[in-house]
C-alpha cells in the first residue's frame, strides 16, 4: 500500500472515530442539561448568588448522632462548611475519607475562598505553611462543596470550574462523569424517570423538596453509613464575609 493510501485510510478511520466520540460528548452534555432542567431550570439557576443550610449527621451502622453541620456558599468562589461534631465509634474513626464528615470532638471548619484554604482545626502535627497540607485540605474542602453543589445544580461554580465526559457501562445512558483540576474525575448518575441527580461517586440525593422553584436534596446519604440531613435551606441570602475567613483572623 502507497504511502498516500495509507494517509488516506488512517483519514477515514480517525474521521469514523470522531463522530460516535462528538455524539457520546453530545449525550453527557444533553443529560446535564436534563438534570438542570429537572432541578428548576436554567434561568432559575443561573440566578443564584448564595445559599446557606445547616441539618445534622448520622452515623448509621451503628446508629449513632453525629453532630450538626452549616453550609454557606458566596458565588463566585466561596464555599465554607462548619460542624460540631461528635465522638465516632472507633470503626468509624479508621475509616478512609473519615474526616469528610467528622474532625476531632468540638467545632471544626473547613473550606475555601477564591483557592485560598479556611481550615480552624488541624490533624496533630500539621501547618498549612506546608504546601502538601494545605492542598489536602484545600482539596477536602473542595470535594465538599462539590458534593453539595452537584446535588443543587448538576453542576459547580466559577471558582470551582468542572468538565463533563460521556460515561461508560450498563448505566451510560443516565450517566456523566465530572471532573475538576486537583480532583479524581467521579460519576454522576442520574434518576432515569425524573432526571434529578442521583448519585455522585459514593453520595446518594434523597429527599427532593421544593425551596424556590428549585428542587433541593435534604438527605445527602453516604455509602449507607453516613447521613446527612438538611433542616433549614436558603438561596440567594446575605452571607457575613466573616464566614468564609479562617477562624481567628
Amino acid at each position: 500500500m502507497s504511502s498516500a493510501l495509507r494517509r488516506l485510510t488512517l483519514v477515514l478511520i480517525l474521521g469514523g472515530l470522531a463522530v460516535p466520540l462528538r455524539a457520546r460528548q453530545d449525550d453527557a452534555e444533553r443529560l446535564i442539561a436534563l438534570a438542570r432542567q429537572a432541578l428548576g431550570g436554567e434561568a432559575k439557576l443561573a440566578a443564584v448568588t448564595s445559599f446557606s443550610a445547616r441539618g445534622s449527621v448520622e452515623l448509621l451502622q451503628p446508629a449513632h448522632s453525629g453532630g450538626t453541620f452549616e453550609l454557606a456558599a458566596q458565588f463566585p468562589d466561596k464555599f465554607v462548611r462548619t460542624g460540631q461534631s461528635a465522638v465516632m465509634p472507633a470503626p468509624m474513626a479508621a475509616a478512609p475519607n473519615s474526616e469528610v464528615f467528622f474532625a476531632s470532638p468540638g467545632t471544626f471548619t473547613v473550606g475555601f475562598n477564591a483557592k485560598d484554604v479556611i481550615v480552624s482545626s488541624l490533624a496533630s502535627g500539621e501547618s498549612l505553611s506546608e504546601p502538601d497540607t494545605r492542598q489536602r485540605y484545600l482539596a477536602k474542602a473542595q470535594g465538599q462543596a462539590l458534593e453539595v453543589l452537584i446535588g443543587l445544580f448538576a453542576g459547580s461554580m466559577p471558582g470551582l470550574p468542572v468538565r463533563y465526559k460521556a460515561a461508560i457501562g450498563p448505566d451510560a445512558d443516565n450517566s456523566v462523569v465530572v471532573s475538576a483540576d486537583g480532583l479524581l474525575p467521579t460519576t454522576l448518575s442520574l434518576d432515569p424517570a425524573t432526571h434529578l441527580p442521583a448519585r455522585f461517586g459514593n453520595t446518594e440525593y434523597q429527599n427532593f423538596r421544593v425551596i424556590d422553584g428549585l428542587k433541593v436534596p435534604f438527605r445527602l446519604l453516604s455509602g449507607h453509613l453516613v447521613a446527612q440531613d438538611i433542616t433549614a435551606f436558603h438561596y440567594n441570602v446575605p452571607i457575613d464575609p466573616k464566614r468564609f475567613r479562617p477562624t481567628g483572623r
